[in-house]
């Protein structure tokens, strides 16, 4: 009969901390059966792979939906653009396709142009100017 190594484990934490026991006591090289380790190690990982749990921290769970609130306004302006595609990548908004005739509109509303990727480009800030600083070393 299999031992069930992970069945009191109701969140991620105590499921990684009975991992971290379990590898210090079923560990080979700590005394413990190897056979017994990898049956441990394998329940660990499908448990992992179901999704049962989410590894999330308490920022992400706090601010799980908050990006998506600050670039809707946003996306509402540009939706109705016909022949563009639009990407969310992290928090920056890319839009690319037929652009150049909506450019005014796309300035307008705070996206900034990207010459190596021909696309705009929206992030939430103001365009930045680069300062260059040179200094003498010595």
């Amino acid at each position: 009969m299999k031992t069930q190594y992970f069945m009191d484990c109701d969140n991620l934490d105590n499921l990684k901390s009975r991992f971290r026991e379990l590898c210090i006591k079923l560990h080979p090289d700590c005394g413990g059966n190897q056979g017994e380790f990898f049956e441990m190690y394998n329940q660990y990982e499908m448990i992992l792979k179901s999704g049962k749990f989410q590894f999330k921290n308490d920022y992400e769970k706090n601010h799980e939906y908050a990006f998506l609130e600050y670039l809707k306004p946003i996306l509402a302006k540009i939706i109705h653009l016909d022949n563009i595609h639009v990407e969310i990548i992290g928090t920056w908004i890319w839009v690319s396709g037929d652009t150049f005739n909506k450019r005014e509109y796309f300035k307008e509303c705070g996206f900034m142009f990207s010459g190596g990727k021909k696309a705009w480009f929206y992030n939430g800030e103001s365009k930045k100017t680069r300062t260059f600083r040179f200094g003498i070393v010595g």
